[in-house]
Protein backbone atom coordinates (compact mmCIF):
# COMPACT_ATOMS: atom_id res chain seq x y z
CA UNK A 1 0.00 0.00 0.00
CA UNK A 2 2.71 2.42 0.74
CA UNK A 3 4.40 1.73 -2.59
CA UNK A 4 1.27 2.22 -4.09
CA UNK A 5 0.31 5.51 -2.47
CA UNK A 6 4.58 6.51 -3.47
CA UNK A 7 3.88 5.80 -7.06
CA UNK A 8 0.73 8.14 -6.91
CA UNK A 9 2.34 10.87 -5.29
CA UNK A 10 5.04 10.85 -7.53
CA UNK A 11 2.92 10.85 -10.66
CA UNK A 12 1.05 14.00 -9.66
CA UNK A 13 4.49 15.67 -9.18
CA UNK A 14 5.66 14.21 -12.89
CA UNK A 15 2.37 15.52 -14.12
CA UNK A 16 2.26 18.86 -12.08
CA UNK A 17 5.95 19.68 -13.56
CA UNK A 18 4.89 18.44 -17.21
CA UNK A 19 1.75 21.15 -17.29
CA UNK A 20 4.33 23.95 -15.89
CA UNK A 21 7.04 23.45 -18.28
CA UNK A 22 7.80 26.03 -21.28
CA UNK A 23 5.84 25.27 -24.10
CA UNK A 24 7.65 23.74 -26.97
CA UNK A 25 8.35 25.99 -30.10
CA UNK A 26 5.62 23.68 -32.47
CA UNK A 27 3.15 24.72 -29.60
CA UNK A 28 3.63 28.32 -29.43
CA UNK A 29 3.90 28.32 -33.72
CA UNK A 30 0.16 27.02 -33.42
CA UNK A 31 -0.91 29.57 -31.47
CA UNK A 32 -0.58 34.14 -31.13
CA UNK A 33 -0.61 36.04 -28.03
CA UNK A 34 -3.18 39.09 -27.38
CA UNK A 35 -2.33 41.49 -24.21
CA UNK A 36 -4.08 44.40 -23.08
CA UNK A 37 -3.21 46.84 -20.94
CA UNK A 38 -5.61 48.89 -19.65
CA UNK A 39 -6.11 49.90 -15.72
CA UNK A 40 -5.18 46.60 -15.01
CA UNK A 41 -3.51 43.83 -18.03
CA UNK A 42 -5.17 41.12 -19.39
CA UNK A 43 -3.85 38.60 -21.98
CA UNK A 44 -4.35 34.92 -23.32
CA UNK A 45 -2.76 32.59 -25.90
CA UNK A 46 -5.40 31.50 -29.06
CA UNK A 47 -5.02 29.10 -31.72
CA UNK A 48 -4.15 30.02 -34.90
CA UNK A 49 -6.35 29.65 -37.69
CA UNK A 50 -4.73 30.16 -41.58
CA UNK A 51 -7.93 30.45 -42.98
CA UNK A 52 -9.26 33.79 -41.56
CA UNK A 53 -7.95 36.74 -41.97
CA UNK A 54 -10.16 38.53 -39.39
CA UNK A 55 -8.63 36.42 -36.68
CA UNK A 56 -7.59 38.89 -34.33
CA UNK A 57 -11.04 41.12 -34.24
CA UNK A 58 -12.70 37.82 -34.14
CA UNK A 59 -10.96 36.68 -31.21
CA UNK A 60 -10.66 39.51 -29.11
CA UNK A 61 -14.44 39.83 -29.73
CA UNK A 62 -15.14 36.43 -28.66
CA UNK A 63 -12.91 36.11 -25.28
CA UNK A 64 -12.78 40.64 -24.23
CA UNK A 65 -15.21 42.50 -23.33
CA UNK A 66 -15.11 45.16 -25.90
CA UNK A 67 -16.78 48.19 -27.40
CA UNK A 68 -16.19 49.41 -30.99
CA UNK A 69 -18.14 51.67 -33.38
CA UNK A 70 -18.21 49.98 -37.49
CA UNK A 71 -17.41 53.35 -40.05
CA UNK A 72 -16.88 52.28 -43.65
CA UNK A 73 -13.01 52.72 -43.28
CA UNK A 74 -13.11 50.19 -40.66
CA UNK A 75 -13.59 49.25 -37.15
CA UNK A 76 -12.58 51.59 -34.38
CA UNK A 77 -12.19 50.28 -30.80
CA UNK A 78 -14.09 52.17 -28.11
CA UNK A 79 -12.51 49.69 -25.04
CA UNK A 80 -11.55 46.77 -24.29
CA UNK A 81 -11.87 45.72 -21.04
CA UNK A 82 -10.15 47.65 -18.33
CA UNK A 83 -8.31 49.78 -21.38
CA UNK A 84 -10.74 53.08 -22.02
CA UNK A 85 -10.29 55.93 -24.16
CA UNK A 86 -10.97 59.00 -22.39
CA UNK A 87 -10.82 62.45 -24.31
CA UNK A 88 -7.78 63.04 -26.16
CA UNK A 89 -7.08 59.25 -26.57
CA UNK A 90 -7.07 56.01 -29.07
CA UNK A 91 -6.61 52.64 -28.77
CA UNK A 92 -3.35 51.87 -30.21
CA UNK A 93 -2.72 48.34 -31.31
CA UNK A 94 1.43 46.74 -31.52
CA UNK A 95 2.08 44.11 -33.44
CA UNK A 96 5.18 42.17 -33.13
CA UNK A 97 6.49 45.01 -31.52
CA UNK A 98 5.58 47.22 -34.35
CA UNK A 99 2.52 50.07 -34.38
CA UNK A 100 -0.09 48.70 -36.49
CA UNK A 101 -1.20 50.60 -39.80
CA UNK A 102 -4.33 48.96 -40.11
CA UNK A 103 -7.64 48.50 -37.82
CA UNK A 104 -8.28 46.06 -36.31
CA UNK A 105 -10.36 44.31 -37.91
CA UNK A 106 -7.77 44.28 -40.83
CA UNK A 107 -4.52 43.29 -38.61
CA UNK A 108 -3.28 39.68 -39.89
CA UNK A 109 -1.60 37.80 -37.66
CA UNK A 110 0.30 34.71 -37.93
CA UNK A 111 1.02 31.91 -35.91
CA UNK A 112 3.55 32.61 -33.02
CA UNK A 113 2.49 36.90 -33.31
CA UNK A 114 2.01 38.96 -30.66
CA UNK A 115 -0.67 42.12 -30.76
CA UNK A 116 -0.67 44.51 -27.69
CA UNK A 117 -3.71 46.72 -27.17
CA UNK A 118 -2.42 50.21 -25.19
CA UNK A 119 -3.68 53.74 -24.83
CA UNK A 120 -1.85 56.44 -26.99
CA UNK A 121 -2.78 60.27 -26.78
CA UNK A 122 -3.74 62.74 -29.37
CA UNK A 123 -4.45 65.74 -26.94
CA UNK A 124 -1.47 66.55 -24.05
CA UNK A 125 -3.57 68.74 -22.70
CA UNK A 126 -6.38 66.03 -21.80
CA UNK A 127 -3.53 64.04 -20.91
CA UNK A 128 -2.09 65.79 -18.46
CA UNK A 129 -5.96 66.31 -16.69
CA UNK A 130 -6.27 62.47 -16.72
CA UNK A 131 -2.93 61.83 -15.16
CA UNK A 132 -3.70 64.54 -12.81
CA UNK A 133 -7.28 62.91 -11.75
CA UNK A 134 -5.93 59.36 -11.00
CA UNK A 135 -2.29 60.51 -9.85
CA UNK A 136 -4.89 62.47 -6.61
CA UNK A 137 -7.02 59.53 -6.38
CA UNK A 138 -4.23 57.51 -5.76
CA UNK A 139 -1.99 59.37 -3.95
CA UNK A 140 -4.65 62.02 -1.71
CA UNK A 141 -8.56 61.16 -1.84
CA UNK A 142 -8.06 59.26 1.21
CA UNK A 143 -6.85 62.23 3.16
CA UNK A 144 -9.97 64.38 1.71
CA UNK A 145 -12.53 61.48 1.90
CA UNK A 146 -12.71 59.62 5.52
CA UNK A 147 -14.59 59.44 8.45
CA UNK A 148 -12.43 62.31 10.04
CA UNK A 149 -12.67 64.40 7.11
CA UNK A 150 -15.06 65.43 4.08
CA UNK A 151 -14.17 68.17 1.65
CA UNK A 152 -16.56 69.45 -0.24
CA UNK A 153 -14.36 70.21 -3.73
CA UNK A 154 -13.17 66.21 -3.08
CA UNK A 155 -16.52 65.42 -2.34
CA UNK A 156 -18.25 67.71 -5.84
CA UNK A 157 -15.16 66.18 -7.72
CA UNK A 158 -15.79 62.60 -6.72
CA UNK A 159 -19.18 63.17 -7.41
CA UNK A 160 -18.63 64.56 -10.76
CA UNK A 161 -17.00 61.02 -11.74
CA UNK A 162 -19.45 59.21 -10.45
CA UNK A 163 -17.53 57.89 -7.81
CA UNK A 164 -19.98 58.31 -5.05
CA UNK A 165 -19.37 55.57 -2.09
CA UNK A 166 -17.87 57.99 0.32
CA UNK A 167 -18.34 58.32 4.02
CA UNK A 168 -21.01 60.23 5.24
CA UNK A 169 -20.58 63.73 6.38
CA UNK A 170 -20.55 64.49 10.14
CA UNK A 171 -23.27 67.14 10.91
CA UNK A 172 -22.25 67.23 14.32
CA UNK A 173 -21.11 70.13 16.87
CA UNK A 174 -20.53 72.96 13.30
CA UNK A 175 -20.02 76.16 15.02
CA UNK A 176 -19.24 78.68 11.91
CA UNK A 177 -21.67 79.64 8.67
CA UNK A 178 -18.22 78.60 6.73
CA UNK A 179 -18.36 74.72 8.35
CA UNK A 180 -22.41 74.63 7.82
CA UNK A 181 -21.66 75.68 4.14
CA UNK A 182 -18.82 73.06 3.88
CA UNK A 183 -20.79 70.60 4.90
CA UNK A 184 -23.75 70.97 3.09
CA UNK A 185 -21.75 71.17 0.07
CA UNK A 186 -20.44 67.54 0.77
CA UNK A 187 -23.55 66.41 2.08
CA UNK A 188 -25.53 67.14 -1.17
CA UNK A 189 -23.00 65.82 -3.31
CA UNK A 190 -23.92 62.21 -2.08
CA UNK A 191 -27.36 62.28 -1.05
CA UNK A 192 -27.41 63.16 2.52
CA UNK A 193 -30.07 64.91 3.83
CA UNK A 194 -29.52 68.51 5.38
CA UNK A 195 -32.33 69.99 5.74
CA UNK A 196 -31.12 71.09 9.48
CA UNK A 197 -27.97 72.89 8.17
CA UNK A 198 -29.83 74.64 5.57
CA UNK A 199 -32.51 75.72 8.11
CA UNK A 200 -29.63 77.40 10.03
CA UNK A 201 -28.00 78.98 7.42
CA UNK A 202 -31.50 80.12 5.66
CA UNK A 203 -31.57 82.18 8.94
CA UNK A 204 -27.91 83.70 8.84
CA UNK A 205 -28.07 84.40 4.87
CA UNK A 206 -27.35 88.02 4.55
CA UNK A 207 -26.02 90.11 1.59
CA UNK A 208 -21.81 90.64 2.34
CA UNK A 209 -19.06 90.54 0.12
CA UNK A 210 -20.34 88.09 -3.06
CA UNK A 211 -17.56 85.35 -1.88
CA UNK A 212 -19.39 84.76 1.25
CA UNK A 213 -22.63 85.46 -0.32
CA UNK A 214 -22.65 82.75 -3.33
CA UNK A 215 -21.37 80.12 -1.33
CA UNK A 216 -24.49 80.61 0.82
CA UNK A 217 -26.68 80.92 -2.24
CA UNK A 218 -24.86 77.48 -3.73
CA UNK A 219 -25.64 75.65 -0.26
CA UNK A 220 -29.01 77.25 -0.26
CA UNK A 221 -30.58 76.43 -3.73
CA UNK A 222 -32.76 73.24 -3.04
CA UNK A 223 -33.75 74.55 0.33
CA UNK A 224 -37.35 73.96 1.04
CA UNK A 225 -37.78 77.77 1.36
CA UNK A 226 -37.40 79.95 -1.66
CA UNK A 227 -34.17 81.81 -1.91
CA UNK A 228 -35.32 83.61 -5.14
CA UNK A 229 -35.58 86.89 -3.21
CA UNK A 230 -32.13 86.93 -1.70
CA UNK A 231 -30.33 85.95 -5.33
CA UNK A 232 -32.27 88.75 -6.45
CA UNK A 233 -30.70 90.89 -4.16
CA UNK A 234 -26.94 89.57 -4.22
CA UNK A 235 -27.61 89.97 -8.11
CA UNK A 236 -27.84 93.67 -7.51
CA UNK A 237 -25.23 93.92 -5.27
CA UNK A 238 -23.06 92.78 -8.17
CA UNK A 239 -24.35 94.71 -10.19
CA UNK A 240 -23.57 97.68 -8.40
CA UNK A 241 -19.91 96.35 -7.63
CA UNK A 242 -16.74 97.58 -9.93
CA UNK A 243 -16.06 93.51 -11.07
CA UNK A 244 -12.75 95.15 -12.47
CA UNK A 245 -11.40 95.00 -8.81
CA UNK A 246 -12.71 92.00 -7.17
CA UNK A 247 -10.34 89.33 -7.01
CA UNK A 248 -10.97 86.26 -9.80
CA UNK A 249 -11.63 83.79 -6.71
CA UNK A 250 -14.44 85.80 -5.31
CA UNK A 251 -15.64 86.61 -9.55
CA UNK A 252 -15.40 82.78 -9.58
CA UNK A 253 -17.68 82.06 -6.45
CA UNK A 254 -20.26 84.62 -7.74
CA UNK A 255 -20.31 83.46 -11.42
CA UNK A 256 -21.02 79.53 -9.72
CA UNK A 257 -23.82 81.09 -7.66
CA UNK A 258 -25.30 82.92 -9.93
CA UNK A 259 -25.34 80.53 -12.60
CA UNK A 260 -26.80 78.22 -10.61
CA UNK A 261 -28.98 80.52 -9.16
CA UNK A 262 -30.59 81.33 -13.07
CA UNK A 263 -30.78 77.68 -13.66
CA UNK A 264 -32.96 77.13 -10.25
CA UNK A 265 -35.03 80.21 -10.71
CA UNK A 266 -34.85 80.61 -14.66
CA UNK A 267 -34.31 84.70 -14.89
CA UNK A 268 -32.29 86.66 -17.10
CA UNK A 269 -28.79 86.88 -15.71
CA UNK A 270 -26.67 87.15 -19.76
CA UNK A 271 -25.49 90.49 -19.49
CA UNK A 272 -24.06 90.04 -15.59
CA UNK A 273 -22.47 86.72 -16.33
CA UNK A 274 -20.98 88.14 -19.56
CA UNK A 275 -19.66 90.92 -16.97
CA UNK A 276 -18.26 88.07 -14.84
CA UNK A 277 -16.85 86.11 -17.37
CA UNK A 278 -14.80 89.32 -18.86
CA UNK A 279 -13.66 90.21 -15.34
CA UNK A 280 -12.21 86.95 -14.69
CA UNK A 281 -10.66 87.27 -18.45
CA UNK A 282 -9.03 91.24 -17.39
CA UNK A 283 -7.64 89.77 -13.71
CA UNK A 284 -6.49 86.24 -14.46
CA UNK A 285 -3.02 87.13 -14.71
CA UNK A 286 -3.11 90.03 -12.92
CA UNK A 287 -3.96 89.07 -9.46
CA UNK A 288 -2.33 90.64 -6.30
CA UNK A 289 -1.73 87.50 -4.96
CA UNK A 290 0.34 86.42 -8.15
CA UNK A 291 -0.12 83.52 -10.39
CA UNK A 292 -1.38 80.43 -8.44
CA UNK A 293 -3.39 77.36 -8.70
CA UNK A 294 -6.27 78.23 -5.98
CA UNK A 295 -7.13 81.16 -8.51
CA UNK A 296 -6.80 79.37 -11.79
CA UNK A 297 -8.80 76.50 -10.71
CA UNK A 298 -11.66 78.94 -9.12
CA UNK A 299 -11.02 79.68 -12.44
CA UNK A 300 -11.40 76.81 -14.21
CA UNK A 301 -14.46 75.45 -12.39
CA UNK A 302 -16.31 79.05 -12.83
CA UNK A 303 -15.81 79.08 -16.74
CA UNK A 304 -16.90 75.52 -17.39
CA UNK A 305 -19.58 75.71 -15.38
CA UNK A 306 -20.96 78.35 -17.90
CA UNK A 307 -20.02 76.85 -20.86
CA UNK A 308 -16.41 78.86 -21.54
CA UNK A 309 -13.71 77.02 -22.71
CA UNK A 310 -10.53 77.61 -20.37
CA UNK A 311 -8.45 76.55 -23.48
CA UNK A 312 -8.89 79.14 -25.23
CA UNK A 313 -6.68 82.26 -26.64
CA UNK A 314 -8.53 84.85 -24.33
CA UNK A 315 -7.39 83.11 -21.27
CA UNK A 316 -3.65 82.44 -22.19
CA UNK A 317 -0.99 84.13 -20.80
CA UNK A 318 1.27 86.75 -21.97
CA UNK A 319 3.48 83.79 -23.37
CA UNK A 320 0.59 82.17 -24.92
CA UNK A 321 0.09 79.30 -22.44
CA UNK A 322 -3.76 78.74 -22.36
CA UNK A 323 -4.80 78.49 -18.62
CA UNK A 324 -5.33 74.69 -18.56
CA UNK A 325 -1.96 74.28 -19.59
CA UNK A 326 -0.34 77.30 -16.64
CA UNK A 327 -2.81 75.51 -14.24
CA UNK A 328 -1.02 72.27 -14.42
CA UNK A 329 2.12 73.21 -14.19
CA UNK A 330 1.88 73.39 -10.80
CA UNK A 331 1.25 70.18 -10.28
CA UNK A 332 3.37 68.45 -7.78
CA UNK A 333 5.29 64.86 -8.79
CA UNK A 334 2.85 63.25 -5.71
CA UNK A 335 -0.40 64.68 -7.24
CA UNK A 336 -0.46 67.94 -4.82
CA UNK A 337 -0.37 71.31 -6.71
CA UNK A 338 1.91 74.02 -5.42
CA UNK A 339 0.13 77.35 -4.47
CA UNK A 340 2.99 79.27 -6.48
CA UNK A 341 5.19 77.57 -8.60
CA UNK A 342 7.83 78.56 -6.90
CA UNK A 343 7.08 77.47 -3.39
CA UNK A 344 9.22 74.51 -1.86
CA UNK A 345 5.82 72.68 -0.86
CA UNK A 346 2.76 71.46 -2.15
CA UNK A 347 -0.08 73.39 -1.07
CA UNK A 348 -2.25 70.33 0.64
CA UNK A 349 -5.26 72.96 2.18
CA UNK A 350 -6.51 74.54 -0.44
CA UNK A 351 -4.73 74.71 -4.01
CA UNK A 352 -4.79 70.66 -4.12
CA UNK A 353 -8.24 70.10 -3.16
CA UNK A 354 -9.47 72.83 -5.25
CA UNK A 355 -7.31 72.12 -8.09
CA UNK A 356 -8.58 67.92 -7.92
CA UNK A 357 -12.37 70.13 -8.47
CA UNK A 358 -11.29 72.10 -11.41
CA UNK A 359 -9.25 68.70 -12.61
CA UNK A 360 -12.71 66.58 -12.68
CA UNK A 361 -14.52 69.54 -13.99
CA UNK A 362 -12.25 69.42 -16.94
CA UNK A 363 -12.31 65.69 -17.68
CA UNK A 364 -15.84 65.60 -17.60
CA UNK A 365 -16.14 68.62 -20.12
CA UNK A 366 -13.02 67.18 -22.22
CA UNK A 367 -15.42 63.95 -22.26
CA UNK A 368 -19.20 65.34 -22.62
CA UNK A 369 -18.48 68.77 -24.48
CA UNK A 370 -21.38 70.06 -22.17
CA UNK A 371 -21.40 72.91 -19.31
CA UNK A 372 -20.41 71.08 -15.92
CA UNK A 373 -21.66 72.93 -12.84
CA UNK A 374 -20.12 70.32 -9.76
CA UNK A 375 -22.69 71.78 -7.03
CA UNK A 376 -26.01 71.49 -9.32
CA UNK A 377 -27.07 68.03 -8.69
CA UNK A 378 -30.30 65.73 -10.14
Amino acid sequence: MKKLFSLAVAFVVLFALASCAPRSEEEQDDQFTIEVRGTETTSGHFAYDASKEALLFETLKTHFDVEYTEFDFGVMLSSIDTLSTPYGSFIQILHNNELAQVGVSDVVVKAGDTVVFERAWFDDTARGVYDALYNFIDQHQASYANEETQHPYVYAGLALLEKTVLPSVNTDAIESSGARINAVLAARSIGQDTDDLQATLYDEKTISWPYATGLSILALLDYEASIEDFVLDFKDDLEGRNLETIDVDTLAIALLALEAATITFDFDSEVLRDDLVSAIQSGLYTSSFGDNAATFAHAIIALIAVGEDPRDSVYEDDEGIHLVDRFLSFEAANGAFYYQDDDEHPDLLFSTPQAFLAIASLHTYFNTNEPIHPFLYD
